[in-house]
């Protein structure tokens, strides 16, 4: 929210114009397509990630650094101080600020030099200000800045709210109900759900994208593992079945023989699993009602730590 009116101090106008129409956060349309923040500001855990950009955290925990080869880091090992709230960007996870804390502290260093400047100018027993007016407008500059992410924090701290209200960990009625199938669908071309499943991005050695269901068999495996070790082959051994069963079905109807089916059935789907032993672990997790699927494959890394509950 504005702390000065319109047109009563020009550089206040202007940066706190130009600070929210390149929000991503509340100028969310103004930002190149495929902006990962601005895409997906329905996600908690984006939500949560700006959150701490605008107001930093003193949690102490492990981070990694990304050298030639990849090294955990405790905090104690980071620059900077750990009392200071802070923020890791995306490349190198470099230690930063949070927007308001360091805007806040900005401001109180201007104060202290323009009264510092006052003070010195006053003992050379000159008229006038002592040349304030850079320092005047640096501090409305900041100023805006400061109020827009504030606004921000309002916008981000309001959605997230609404996640806690809707307790989004519960069972998605979509989710899997025909099976770890590969249809998904896209906003802004990122993917956002996979087989009724949530998709969310994370940062683990570049950015990830992760299945964020908690009720899914697949909670925490990367989308690429999901297709490439589950849905592939599941869709490949379900559809030789299905079609030896129509096959089948075909065939006896023709002979007039269907009340034969069951039971040659039957024998036919045994015969399928012993001369295909490895089909057997794709179908051998029974989830409710939905068809029998694989269980989570052993040599698939599960992201579930990088995931936080959204209840």
């Amino acid at each position: 929210m504005r702390r000065y009116t319109i047109g009563e101090h020009r550089a206040y106008d202007n940066r706190y114009n130009s600070a929210k129409l390149n929000s991503k956060i509340l100028s969310g349309g103004n930002r190149p397509a495929g902006d990962i923040y601005s895409a997906n500001l329905g996600d908690a855990q984006v939500l949560k990630s700006l959150k701490i950009e605008l107001v930093g955290t003193t949690m102490r925990g492990t981070y990694w650094k990304e050298e030639r080869k990849k090294q955990l880091l405790t905090l104690d090992q980071l620059p900077g101080s750990l009392t200071d709230p802070f923020y890791f960007t995306g490349d190198g996870h470099t230690q930063k600020k949070g927007y308001i804390p360091g805007l806040l502290e900005k401001l109180e260093n201007i104060d202290v030099e323009v009264q510092r400047r006052r003070d010195a100018h006053l003992l050379t027993g000159r008229p006038g200000g002592g040349g304030m007016m850079g320092f005047s407008s640096e501090k409305y500059r900041t100023e805006a800045e400061l109020d827009i992410h504030l606004e921000e924090l309002k916008e981000v701290e309001m959605r997230l709210a609404r996640f806690a209200k809707r307790k989004r960990v519960r069972e998605s009625k979509d989710m899997l109900t025909k099976g770890p199938t590969g249809q998904g669908r896209l906003r802004e071309s990122v993917l956002i759900l996979l087989a009724g499943q949530r998709v969310s991005m994370i940062e683990d050695d570049g950015k990830k994208l992760v299945i964020n269901e908690p009720k899914s068999i697949y909670h925490g495996m990367s989308t690429q593992d999901y297709f490439s070790q589950v849905s592939a082959p599941w869709t490949k051994a379900r559809n030789y079945i299905r079609r030896k069963k129509q096959e089948l079905e075909k065939e006896l109807h023709s002979k007039g023989q269907r009340g034969l089916f069951q039971e040659q059935w039957t024998e036919m789907h045994d015969k399928i699993m012993e001369e295909n032993p490895e089909w057997k672990d794709l179908f051998s997790v029974k989830f409710g009602s939905r068809p029998d699927m694989p269980s989570f494959p052993k040599g698939c890394k599960n992201y579930k730590k990088f995931l936080d509950d959204e209840e």
